[in-house]
């Protein structure tokens, strides 16, 4: 039904086209039902009807409804005050409906949009109709509550699917050995993954081939589609690789591994004299922040890697001195034993600002690297015989025939010790990886062969040959809980609700203290997440007929999960088969929140 128009309504109509028969589709769900060539947008009414509105200088809001009447007896009525957009994305294999409260906007496929007065506060409800709510995205984020402010134009996403299901995965291949190394999301969802490939691989529509040898990728992903960003190769003639992977809250990027010979990251040649490690920040587009190399005569690799925005640090391996951007580090051991390091960089320009190396007689290495909320360097890895970290010597159960752990704490400004421990037995032990939660607990995962008392009070002894441990300390080294699972343990982080996840490989089948998990092949890759207090959340597997592992692992403020590693042959990524280029390719696989 048309309503008579008032002289002030056709006066408006003239000349801000606004409220004007013709206009399109009245009764609207989006602004695409509007007529957008008069900045028309589909705007919710006090009554909850959704209908077009259109600029109208005569109304302080700016905007006036349509003329033509849906039945609430608003047609032609200016909207007062300004009016910000509440847009709601779903997304994921499930389905379901969000719901705005108390009033608005019911949205159950694609995107739906709103119009609201500022300072509007909406609470938002998921009802899931197939599958879970598995989390929010954009301005809401996790699986609680979700209450928006309309104080600016907001975007909000909901998942629905099923946990830990597989919503993209990417291959990056070629006949030689490819294999993804460590992996990253930044506070904006997008993920980057960094490795090594031999040949020529071919990412969306961009092909890289490496110089010689292996060289080192980077690559980014939108996080929600797997949508290639970029991606960029660094190497010379011989091997290089991309070792770890990290990202400050500008989306700057850090990256650490080994490179030999000659490498340009953008910035002119660096040599390496032997192999040398080196530390490289890229702008969130991809160019080159700066570039430095570190090494001596002997070899040097960067194992892990994390920064924040004044500082990065980076620990790994050395064997005789190291120069690090002018600071000289001496190995403690015999000539060519390897000793850990750890150095930290200013993120600005890469000037070192410390640097440290930490071993004795025997094989050292660093193997991880976190910063507390405090700034505090935390790192772990393994030792041989005995070894001072800066708070007297520490030895090996296993004198130099096996390795046992160790845990320090830094002072992330000076690198000043503040505490050091030993955790191991006659056996064989190492710690892959570490991070730290929001209260400053330590979380370590690593490998072991024989029984060991992590420091909760009683030994935890393997079924196997070799079993992964997953341990939590408090900020002062005391020991939280531990579990042992019959698996490889290769990474681990914890988000921003304690929650720790964790990625690596295993045989045969297992079960992480939820449903079994079988492997298809010879290993499977498996991606799994607890609570605080160590109790099973959820668990999944990844993997085919041959060898498939997980190297790194990356979770986003929304829960979505992201894996890094390598396979062979024919493997199934939550129903999305990939089949290898030679021998290992690299994967990168984007999962829905566990």
């Amino acid at each position: 039904m048309v309503e008579k128009m008032s002289r002030l309504s056709l006066l408006a109509c003239l000349v801000a086209l606004a409220g004007c028969p013709g206009h399109k589709d009245v009764p609207c769900t989006d602004d695409v039902d509007c007529d957008l060539t008069t900045g028309g947008r589909c705007t919710s009414a006090s009554s909850g009807n959704k209908w077009c509105a259109y600029p109208d200088s005569e109304c302080s809001g700016g905007l006036r409804y349509s003329d033509e009447n849906v039945g609430d007896d608003l047609a032609g009525v200016c909207i007062e005050g300004t009016q910000h957009k509440l847009s709601i994305t779903i997304g994921g294999n499930g389905a379901g409906a969000v719901e705005t409260m108390p009033t608005g906007l019911t949205c159950s496929t694609g995107t739906c949009v709103g119009m609201f007065p500022e300072g509007t506060i909406l609470q938002l409800k998921a009802t899931p109709t197939s599958g879970a709510f598995l989390g929010w995205g954009d301005e809401c984020q996790g699986m609680g509550n979700c209450a928006v402010t309309l104080d600016r134009d907001r975007s909000v996403g909901a998942l629905f699917g099923v946990a830990g299901e597989a919503l993209w995965v990417k291959q990056l291949g070629s006949s030689g050995v490819d294999t993804g190394l460590g992996i990253a999301v930044d506070n904006q969802d997008n993920v980057i993954a960094v490795g090594q490939f031999n040949g020529t691989v071919t990412l969306g529509t961009t092909t890289l081939t490496s110089a010689g040898g292996k060289d080192i990728f980077v690559a980014k992903f939108a996080a929600a589609t797997g949508a290639l960003v970029w991606a960029k190769r660094y190497g010379g003639t011989l091997d290089d690789w991309g070792q770890a992977v990290t990202t400050d809250s500008a989306r700057n990027i850090y990256i650490t591994g080994l490179m030999r010979d000659v490498v340009d990251f953008g910035g002119g040649p660096l040599t390496a004299s032997g192999s040398d490690a080196y530390v490289v920040k890229l702008a969130a587009d991809g160019t080159l922040g700066w570039a430095r190399k570190f090494g001596g005569t002997g070899y040097e690799q960067g194992f892990s890697i994390v920064a924040n925005d004044t500082t990065a640090i980076v620990v790994g391996s050395h064997t005789n001195t190291m120069i690090v951007d002018g600071i000289t580090v001496a190995a403690g051991g015999t000539p060519n034993s390897f000793n850990a390091f750890a150095a930290a960089l200013g993120a600005s320009n890469g000037t070192a600002v410390w640097a440290k190396s930490f071993g004795g007689t025997g094989t050292d290495f660093g193997y991880g690297v976190t910063m507390d909320s405090a700034g505090n360097v935390v790192l772990t890895g393994s030792f041989e015989n005995a070894a001072d970290f800066g708070g007297g010597v520490l030895t090996a159960a296993g004198g130099t025939s096996d390795t046992d752990i160790f845990l320090v704490k830094l002072a992330g400004a000076t690198g000043a010790h503040l505490f050091s421990k030993r955790v191991g037995s006659t056996g064989f032990e190492e710690a892959t990886a570490i991070s730290t939660d929001a209260a400053n607990n330590i979380v370590v995962i690593g490998n072991f062969r024989a029984a060991i008392d992590f420091g909760c009070g009683s030994a935890v002894t393997p079924t196997n040959t070799e079993e992964m441990f997953l341990v939590k300390y408090s900020q002062a080294g005391a020991c939280t809980w531990v579990k042992n699972f019959n698996a490889h343990g290769s990474d681990v982080m914890v988000n921003a609700a304690g929650d720790v996840s964790f990625t690596g490989y295993f045989a045969g089948s297992i079960s992480f203290g939820g449903p079994t998990l079988s492997a298809a092949g010879a290993n499977d890759v498996f991606a799994a997440r607890f609570n605080p207090a160590g109790g099973h959340l959820n668990s999944v597997r990844a993997g085919g007929t041959g060898d498939e592992k997980g190297n790194a692992v990356a979770q986003s403020a929304n829960g979505r999960f992201f894996v890094t590693g390598g396979f062979t042959g024919f493997a199934e990524f939550g129903g999305m088969a990939l089949t290898s280029a030679g021998a290992d390719d690299a994967f990168v696989l984007g999962l829905a929140p566990l």
